[in-house]
């Protein structure tokens, strides 16, 4: 829509010139009464629909940052936001979140970590955790460094994704993780 409003300010000016060009001249003066001003109604039709675009785009971007400093959560510290991911993480369930359709929620996943691959953050590995009704391996795409070593035992807090590993099995967006004894 903003392109065809600026074709159309682009023709009407381009209209207005014409017909003020039209209007020296006694044979097309008539034809320069009615381009003249048909091109400024269009014009200004036009340039009033672009600038009202710009601001309700300004509008949107003040409206988002303030509604984001009113959350308040850029004023907590990583250590309060930790803490706070720890008391909403729900014990994972690999029959649960093994599914296709899985559900959009934080986790705490305590396992061996195996098949470290990237030590630094956006790194990958694999937690394998006793549950219930057997053992999760879950697939990790680790938002820290991962500083872990093969069999190391932790407890992971991260978000599991809606799509699949590679090898088909569920992805889990590691957030930070705590080691245990």
């Amino acid at each position: 829509m903003i392109l065809f409003m600026g074709f159309l300010s682009i023709f009407s000016a381009i209209g207005i010139v014409t017909g003020l060009f039209l209007l020296f001249f006694k044979r097309t003066r008539k034809k320069g009464i009615w381009i003249l001003p048909l091109s400024l109604l269009l014009s200004i039709c036009g340039f009033t629909y672009m600038a009202q675009s710009d601001d309700s785009l300004t509008e949107k971007k003040s409206i988002t940052s303030s509604t984001s400093q009113q959350d308040g959560l850029d004023d907590i510290s990583t250590e309060e936001k930790q803490q706070h991911i720890r008391k909403e993480a729900e014990d994972a369930d690999f029959k649960k979140i093994n599914v296709d359709n899985p559900p959009d929620k934080i986790v705490r996943i305590k396992g061996k970590v195996s098949a470290i691959e990237n030590a630094e953050a956006g790194g990958k590995f694999i937690i394998s955790s006793k549950e219930k009704n057997g053992y999760g391996v879950y697939n990790v795409f680790a938002l820290f460094p991962t500083k872990l070593k093969e069999n190391q035992t932790i407890i992971l807090y991260g978000s599991v994704q809606k799509e699949k590993a590679e090898n088909g099995g569920p992805l889990i967006t590691g957030l930070f993780y705590d080691k245990t004894n």
